[in-house]
């Protein structure tokens, strides 16, 4: 099967379908424009914006439990 590298981070045998929905959505868009993501959560969207290529992220989330994991993401 023919995935992307960033299908490879995930930890499960398939990723999520919405991981799938916003690789579509932003896979020709310019890598060096910026993006903002509120409400981050684990971190999983922000890590895939990472591994497209992506480096112009501002990711905010309100709980601090939740941030601790996305430094391990990217």
């Amino acid at each position: 099967i023919d995935v992307p590298e960033w299908f490879f981070q995930y930890t499960e045998e398939e990723p999520p379908l919405y991981w799938k929905t916003v690789f579509e959505i932003l896979k020709n868009e310019d890598r060096n424009q910026s993006i903002v993501e509120i409400g981050a959560g684990f971190g999983d969207v922000t890590a895939l914006l990472y591994f497209m290529g992506f480096r112009n992220i501002i990711s905010f989330e309100y709980d601090t439990n939740l941030i601790i994991p996305i430094e391990d993401k990217i």
